[in-house]
């Protein structure tokens, strides 16, 4: 069952972890949170996608964004060089993006919990994560927004995102 407006957040499991691959992500469960799922680093799609999300960094803050959390189906070494690649090549906020998250979800548990996760195996190798963008507040999911077709950037992008806070 697909997450809905008005659930809590799921709390992160052990397999979502962010910088090291042992260690445990968690979410800011005060203020308010984008949360972002790709189906896979370095995908073109999603190459294309999160640069949305670091062009509009100080936007989604000034519009009282505490975190924004990239969650890839990937090992936690591949997210972070796909982190270091992006915000090289996309960066123009002048600042170090501290509240900028890129969590790997290596085993697609948390993606499923949020029924949220899809099997493409015939392209990605096993369960990958829906495109998927949501806004939680004080851990209350209040947008949820889901792309019809893994491929597509549409409902997602950041700037659809900054147009619901």
């Amino acid at each position: 069952m697909t997450i809905k407006v008005g659930e809590q957040l799921p709390p992160a499991p052990p397999s979502l972890t962010e910088e090291k691959p042992d260690a445990q992500a968690s979410f800011n469960t005060s203020g308010k949170i984008v949360v972002v799922g790709v189906p896979g680093a370095y995908t073109p799609p999603c190459s294309s996608h999160v640069p949305s999300y670091i062009k509009t960094y100080l936007d989604l803050l000034n519009k009282g964004v505490q975190d924004i959390y990239i969650i890839g189906v990937n090992d936690q070494f591949v997210m972070n060089a796909w982190r270091n690649h992006l915000i090289s090549e996309h960066s123009t906020a002048g600042a170090e993006l501290k509240q900028l998250h890129f969590l790997a979800d290596r085993n697609a548990e948390f993606v499923k919990s949020l029924g949220l996760a899809f099997d493409a195996s015939g392209l990605l190798g096993g369960y990958r994560s829906q495109r998927f963008a949501l806004v939680v507040e004080n851990g209350i999911v209040k947008d949820v927004r889901v792309e019809d077709e893994p491929p597509n950037l549409t409902v997602t992008l950041a700037d659809q995102v900054l147009k619901s806070l």
